[in-house]
């Protein structure tokens, strides 16, 4: 994409969505006064417009890997939260940074954007974590099941 690169280096530091860590009130306060207005118009008109879809195409895609892998594996129902949790995170963030960026820039929009960005971030890690242990499991029982037969 060339908008994250293109506000980070306006701004001269990752922007919100780009800190799967999170950040603090201060952080969020030092990016948000290192924005121009010409900075904050392209985030809410290009980036936070495309990053409308990006979660949604995440989720549907997570949702249809869950929907392969419990044709061929035991599934628990729990991964599927945390597929939702990464669309539900990121839609709030987004919220978020766009109050952020028109100027409702108090300490408990900062951080209540980033407890969304931390939600998002724990949502994705542990659902990957999940279909990638799934899949190891599943691949070495398939292949003791081969060898023994």
């Amino acid at each position: 994409m060339v908008t994250i690169p293109y506000l980070e280096n306006s701004i001269g530091m990752a922007i919100f969505d780009m800190r799967p860590m999170g950040y603090s009130i201060d952080t969020g306060r030092a990016l948000l006064e290192s924005i121009s207005i010409t900075t904050k118009d392209y985030y809410i008109n290009y980036q936070l417009v495309l990053d409308i879809f990006y979660p949604l195409f995440q989720t549907l895609f997570a949702i249809s890997l869950l929907g392969v892998l419990s044709k061929h594996y035991k599934v628990s129902n729990v991964i599927g939260v945390f597929a939702i949790g990464i669309l539900l995170g990121d839609y709030a963030e987004n919220i978020m940074i766009f109050l952020l960026l028109k100027g409702f820039e108090y300490n408990g929009v900062i951080f209540v954007a980033n407890c969304f960005t931390l939600m998002k971030s724990f949502s994705t890690m542990i659902f990957y974590t999940l279909i990638t242990i799934m899949g190891i499991r599943g691949y070495l029982l398939t292949r003791q099941r081969k060898a023994t037969t």
